[in-house]
């Protein structure tokens, strides 16, 4: 007859201990794997999960125990009408550990703690642990907030280790305020560093977090918080003793700044104070038409900008108190358009005492459309070495539409067999030579030019060169071949 259970399995930790049973048995898994002809465990054919009896089809396989981070395996026979009975000697020893963070305490679930042994093994869990090991030496180690202990622990096969660790960490609460009972709803940071500098001066960042009401857990000692809103940075020293939570408060002596600069596409605060090198501090800057930022009291200039032009404005900020700050720019819109062109150049009409207008701004392309200063200016537009321009007025908050035309046409010189193409002015200089324009080295040319008449000269090398006549017409292609002497 086919047996019910045709395997019985004892399991132990250690030879002759006593049977494992309940929550270690629970977590306790058999699979039968089948043998490949050179014996080798093949695939697992059955398993059973926390018995140790059960009907498995008969067969001679590898049975693999698996406790935790301990495998031993055996081979077995099994048969169906006979009730095969094994052993499994683990040769494995229990950690049972819990972390406290303070005397008489309960575990702390955000206690953490890591196994690491020989041949890789690894285990990591939080708060507590019952758990089987191979036996042999381990280190263990520990952590909570900041708090962190490391040791060597001994697993004993058939032994369970008995581990309370107390970390005895405080706990402080951060909270920043713009002033003495105005709490800081918006985001807030808290960098905590230790207190004492380091042989470099400086001192070790230890962590960071976010939020009102941050409350890490940290080992005693001595500390500064440094807490930052917006702009408002404000450090407090504080000491941490074990099994303490406890307020830290940091007043920021801070406000709110609100700027806004209608059509602005920056804003830039400073400190209203010059230093000694007669500039002002840069605060903050922040791209778009308004800002909204926390900043210690005191006064600042917003300085807004739109394309070229730009205004400033002087505001003073009171702790826990918001500022409104517009900042208005007077400024017109100047869209220019040069078809054919390769590049627009914005100048100022008023020459300087260098007798040049100045370079305002200068964009690629066919078309540009900048915000400019109310006022009169010059659109210069280029296509190769043909250049025209345009006077044209920017009036506050109009748009100017300026278009300039360029008159151009392209010479086209071919010459096979030439090192280098140049183009030269008709007339004759005082120096009894003809101005040079542009040159390209090779047997092809294409020169951007004004309307007019040119001379196109190709060099051959070793002295030898030719040269041909070209009159350009507006807006046509000329094509010219020259032919080596």
């Amino acid at each position: 007859a086919v047996l019910e259970d045709n395997v019985a399995l004892t399991l132990r930790l250690a030879p002759g201990g006593a049977e494992v049973d309940g929550r270690l048995l629970s977590d306790t898994y058999f699979e039968f794997w089948s043998l490949r002809p050179d014996g080798a465990p093949d695939e697992v054919v059955h398993s059973l999960a926390g018995e140790l009896a059960g009907q498995i089809p008969a067969g001679k396989y590898i049975m693999r125990t698996t406790l935790h981070n301990v495998v031993v395996e055996q081979p077995i026979e099994l048969s169906e009408t006979d009730l095969t009975k094994a052993e499994v000697i683990l040769d494995a020893g229990v950690l049972s550990l819990q972390i406290l963070s303070e005397e008489g305490g309960t575990p702390d679930p955000d206690a953490g703690w890591e196994m690491r042994g020989a041949g890789g093994i690894q285990n990591a869990g939080f708060e507590q642990t019952f758990r089987a090991f191979p036996a042999g030496e381990y280190e263990l180690e520990v952590k909570l907030g900041e708090m962190r202990a490391k040791e060597s622990v001994v697993i004993t096969a058939g032994e369970v280790l008995e581990k309370t660790i107390v970390l005895g960490v405080g706990v402080p609460v951060f909270t920043a305020y713009y002033a003495e009972g105005v709490p800081v709803e918006t985001d807030q940071s808290f960098e905590i560093v230790a207190a004492k500098p380091g042989v470099d001066g400086l001192r070790e960042s230890i962590r960071t977090d976010y939020g009102a009401g941050s409350d890490p857990q940290m080992p005693p000692g001595d500390y500064v918080v440094i807490a930052k809103v917006g702009e408002a940075v404000v450090e407090r020293p504080f000491t941490v003793k074990p099994g303490q939570r406890f307020e830290v408060p940091v007043i920021l002596n801070a406000g709110i700044a609100a700027i806004s600069a209608p059509n602005g596409d920056a804003i830039e605060i400073f400190g209203a104070k010059k230093g000694l090198d007669g500039q002002r501090s840069s605060v903050r800057t922040d791209y778009g038409d308004s800002l909204e930022i926390t900043l210690p009291a005191g006064d600042y200039v917003a300085s807004a900008r739109a394309g070229e032009a730009s205004a400033e404005t002087l505001f003073s900020i009171k702790p826990a108190e918001r500022t409104d700050v517009t900042v208005t720019i007077a400024a017109g819109m100047a869209a220019i358009s040069a078809p054919g062109v390769t590049e627009i150049e914005i100048l100022g009409a008023k020459t300087g005492l260098d007798g040049k207008r100045p370079s305002i701004r200068s964009d690629y392309g066919e078309a540009t459309e900048r915000m400019l200063p109310p006022g009169d200016y010059i659109a210069s537009a280029r296509a190769g070495l043909a250049i025209a321009e345009v006077p044209f007025t920017v009036k506050d908050g109009e748009r100017t539409e300026v278009s300039v035309v360029v008159p151009f046409g392209v010479v086209a010189v071919s010459a096979p067999g030439a090192r280098e193409i140049s183009i030269y002015e008709t007339k004759v200089g005082i120096d009894g030579k003809r101005p040079y324009l542009r040159g390209d080295y090779g047997e092809t040319s294409d020169s951007t030019l004004p309307p007019g008449d040119y001379v196109a000269v190709a060099d051959f090398g070793d002295g030898i060169s030719a040269e041909a006549p070209v009159t350009l017409p507006d807006g046509q292609r000329v094509e010219v071949t020259i032919a080596k002497p």
